[in-house]
């Protein structure tokens, strides 16, 4: 699952990777509301959002190349 996700580059798996994003950064924008801990700006939030998935573009780039160095053997159909 991890390999197929991370390293192939369907049209399925590009969107699943954009959804998973989109899923992580508004946990992450949205954390503080969720446990009432704080109230987020609306500008905030949608500041946090674009730059969370900024970052873990690359790092599931870099998650793949580290899984298609290790030969694909955690490929599993």
């Amino acid at each position: 699952m991890y390999y197929w996700l991370l390293c192939t580059n369907s049209a399925l798996a590009r969107l699943v990777r954009t959804i998973l994003q989109g899923l992580i950064a508004f946990l992450v924008a949205y954390l503080p509301s969720l446990l009432d801990m704080w109230e987020v700006p609306e500008a905030l939030a949608l500041a946090i959002i674009p730059a969370v998935m900024a970052i873990l573009s690359p790092v599931m780039a870099k998650l793949g190349d580290y899984l298609n160095e290790q030969g694909g053997d955690y490929y599993v159909s």
